[in-house]
């Protein structure tokens, strides 16, 4: 097995020259003296100097953005929040965070939504950027940022590979997140009233109130289900999510209303693999039951792990969306491709999960109807067992 990075598009595109704004990033390194970006790691407390001269860079700017990607721990959770205030920027929290499932003053949970508005990114667009944790899921606020092109944007991470695929973090400090948060909240002035901050919460109120008109209703469909599943997740569970379009449906449309903040997925090239291997292990570990939010392709890749979630001493509810393949390739340049697309990208398989789960002893149950799914999802939480819950999703 070969694993190559290369960069998107990935389909049989012809190009006569280097996109532009690649062709001036190489221009303006090769004539600079310095490089692209710096970094700071080693110990694993940053020096009093580093906060220090950092905190005066962050508090001249009016239109600062903090970004939560995975975070690992409740301290972590905490410490980010705290800084937010401190700082008094808007903060969008990525649903591998544990943010972004509970309400906030300055958390703007739409933001991959309104990254969809041409002249929101240029109302909104940031001078300085504070990135704390792992990797970003929504591909629109990668590429507002990347169109921003902040003249400060800092990435801070206990790991020293840096998360930087557009190559615009101008400092990568390896060092704990927590502590992080905590020395600057010393540093900062207290904030004022942000105009920025004002214009993000306004704008997010809008989409919020948009969602909330149509999202209810009986037609089953992927974003309106996802929605609907974080109003209900009980505190007692926690919840695991598959790659592919489950993690986006709910970075993209999860409500607020849930307050659940451990939050686990398989992230990289081969994330639909193990999902239900990972989920259950997720709730051993946890030692609490796991909601899991799965696609049929990450299920039929790890099917015998079912046997896993059957024996599992914490219950794990999976819930699957069935549209018969893959169908994030359809929001791809790939899917313009006429020959081989269906068969080798969609992968359409016809299956459903009925037998599946009665030859691993799971209860399962297939509502026709939103309001269905979400009763269904009640009851199989109130259950002392693991329980597969199919919702068939017309493509």
């Amino acid at each position: 097995h070969v694993n190559c990075m290369f960069r998107e598009p990935l389909a049989p595109l012809t190009a006569e020259a280097l996109p532009e704004p690649f062709a001036r990033a190489v221009d303006n390194w090769r004539r600079a003296n310095q490089p692209i970006s710096t970094s700071v790691s080693g110990p694993p407390e940053i020096t009093a100097r580093d906060i220090a001269a950092l905190a005066r860079e962050v508090s001249t700017s009016e239109r600062g953005l903090l970004l939560a990607g995975g975070l690992h721990s409740e301290i972590e959770r905490k410490a980010v929040l705290a800084l937010s205030s401190a700082l008094g920027w808007p903060l969008l929290a990525d649903i591998t965070s544990g943010l972004r499932l509970s309400p906030g003053k300055q958390l703007i949970p739409y933001y991959d939504l309104l990254a969809a508005s041409e002249s929101l990114r240029r109302k909104l667009a940031p001078e300085v950027v504070l990135h704390l944790g792992g990797k970003l899921t929504s591909k629109r606020l990668q590429q507002f940022l990347k169109d921003a092109a902040p003249s400060v944007f800092v990435h801070v991470s206990p790991y020293g590979e840096p998360v930087d695929p557009d190559h615009i973090v101008t400092r990568h400090i390896q060092t704990n997140i927590a502590s992080f948060c905590d020395a600057l909240c010393e540093e900062v002035p207290s904030p004022q009233e942000s105009d920025y901050l004002t214009r993000w919460q306004q704008a997010n109120r809008l989409v919020e109130d948009i969602l909330n008109q149509n999202c209810d209703g009986e037609r089953l469909s992927e974003p309106a289900i996802a929605r609907a599943l974080s109003r209900n997740l009980p505190d007692s569970h926690a919840l695991f999510v598959a790659s592919s379009m489950p993690i986006r449906w709910l970075d993209m449309y999860a409500s607020t209303d849930a307050g659940v903040t451990q939050v686990g997925a398989n992230r990289g090239a081969s994330g639909i693999d193990g999902t239900m291997a990972t989920a259950t292990g997720y709730a051993q570990g946890l030692e609490q039951p796991v909601t899991c939010l799965t696609g049929d392709l990450a299920l039929l890749h790890d099917i015998n792990s079912l046997a896993l979630v059957s024996s599992s001493t914490w219950p794990v509810i999976v819930v699957l969306f069935n549209n018969n393949g893959g169908h994030i390739f359809d929001m791809l340049p790939v899917a313009k491709v006429r020959e081989g697309y269906e068969q080798h990208f969609v992968s359409p398989h016809g299956f459903r999960f009925a037998d599946a789960a009665a030859q691993f002893g799971l209860a399962y149950v297939c509502p026709s109807t939103a309001n269905d799914v979400i009763g269904a999802y009640r009851d199989a939480t109130q259950q002392d067992r693991s329980s597969l819950i199919e919702i068939p999703i017309d493509a």
